[in-house]
């Protein structure tokens, strides 16, 4: 059975929730590493490269954040003019 339009959305927002909190975790990650190589007087290229990685990971957030957002308002959409009989908690609850 296909899944219905209430899950195929409510699974894409479960989705991106979860990859923001990875790249949110990366994010974090790396200004350790930075942090760690300049307090140890790691290379220069090092020091730039962990940097630019960083730098790739906060514009990946920022992406994933306006995603997020536009998926959440489409599911907010669907579910103000949904007539269905499926629970719709779940996604009620991705909402918030």
């Amino acid at each position: 059975m296909a899944p219905s339009p209430l899950q195929i959305k409510s699974n894409a927002v479960k989705r991106l929730i979860q990859e923001n909190k990875l790249y949110l975790d990366e994010v974090e990650e790396n200004k350790q590493l930075v942090a760690k190589l300049e307090a140890d007087g790691g290379d220069v290229y090092d020091i730039k490269k962990a940097k630019q990685v960083l730098d790739e990971s906060e514009r990946m957030v920022a992406h994933m954040g306006k995603l997020l957002d536009t998926h959440r308002g489409a599911l907010k959409t669907f579910l103000e003019t949904y007539k269905g009989d499926e629970d719709t908690s779940e996604a009620q609850s991705l909402l918030e």
